[in-house]
């Protein structure tokens, strides 16, 4: 009865709501964005974006996870520059994030981190999870990077790490198409 009430009050005076995702007092913050999460509010964004910035991991948790719920493109835009934010717990949230809404236009910022160094050093869960969700987006279009990890050509080519490799298979056997196949089969030989 009090959790439909304060919902019902949050509702109806929408400012106070985005007023209380900047407060100070942090327990507030947090429930403050929770309940614009719950309401699907768009005008919670620019806040929720101003909360990303903050130094504390929980309330850039707390915007991922309110973003994750509006959804509406600016939502979207703002998770999809969060996989690249530098705690690995925000990045994997807001990739999951991006996956489950199928938000592909975050095709482009997993391209480059299964390239560039930030996705080399991490853990073998965060491999696994960005490999699966450029599959996932990328559908035949990934295809290629996958299997440029997976099979160096050249021999002065650097041979990547078995983790990343394995992560490459991995993704490459989600497709089950005669073209993953056939690069699968390669790499076993």
């Amino acid at each position: 009865l009090l959790e439909d009430a304060v919902t019902r009050l949050a509702a109806s005076d929408t400012d106070e709501l985005m007023a209380l995702i900047g407060s100070d007092d942090e327990p507030v913050s947090l429930e403050a964005m929770r309940r614009a999460g719950d309401l699907k509010s768009p005008a919670a964004v620019p806040h929720l974006a101003r909360a990303l910035g903050s130094s504390s991991e929980t309330t850039r948790a707390a915007a991922i996870g309110a973003l994750a719920e509006i959804a509406s493109p600016g939502a979207m835009q703002l998770l999809e520059r969060s996989i690249e934010d530098e705690d690995r717990d925000i990045r994997l949230a807001a990739l999951k994030a991006c996956t489950e809404r199928q938000h592909r236009p975050t095709i482009g910022r997993l391209e480059r981190a299964l390239k560039d160094r930030l996705l080399r050093d991490g853990s073998s869960v965060e491999k696994s999870a960005f490999f699966d969700a450029y599959a996932t987006l990328g559908a035949d279009y990934a295809i290629p990077l996958l299997e440029k990890i997976l099979l160096p050509k050249g021999l002065l080519e650097r041979k990547e790490d078995p983790i990343m490799r394995a992560s490459a298979a991995m993704a490459l056997g989600k497709f089950g198409s005669e073209r993953a196949l056939h690069i699968l089969r390669k790499a076993a030989d």
